[in-house]
């Protein structure tokens, strides 16, 4: 299972700088590991293009765009069954994070990022 979060602050504002954000994500998610990617992969358009045309259309759908460069962050607790991606664009107005497996025992730390700096974690609408 999979569950996307927004995380901003109250007043649409920016969040601070990359650094500032990495810095708090890993105060929040202890062991958070971050790479940051300043182009599209090599190959990707080829790929693109050889996907189906029913394929293409739901990715322009319902597919998330990725832009570059970007920062991406990853974070997993061992042996609970739940991870979390992190995805940061420059100037950094929001967070995006999709978590994974056991979304439920992810809770606490995003709590703490909110207590820490007063963002706050939008979830999806059920």
């Amino acid at each position: 299972m999979a569950l996307r979060v927004t995380v901003r602050r109250p007043d649409k504002g920016p969040l601070g700088s990359v650094e500032e954000v990495k810095r708090h994500l890993s105060k929040a998610f202890p062991g958070v590991r971050f790479t940051y990617q300043a182009n599209e992969p090599p190959g990707l358009a080829a790929v693109y293009k050889k996907m189906s045309l029913f394929l293409r259309l739901w990715l322009a759908v319902f597919g998330v765009e990725t832009r570059y460069p970007h920062h991406h962050g990853y974070f997993e607790r061992v042996g609970q069954g739940c991870a979390v991606e992190f995805y940061l664009e420059e100037p950094v107005r929001w967070i995006r994070a999709t978590s994974y497996g056991m979304t439920a025992g992810l809770g606490d730390h995003f709590d703490r990022l909110s207590a820490a700096t007063g963002w706050v974690v939008k979830y999806p609408p059920f």
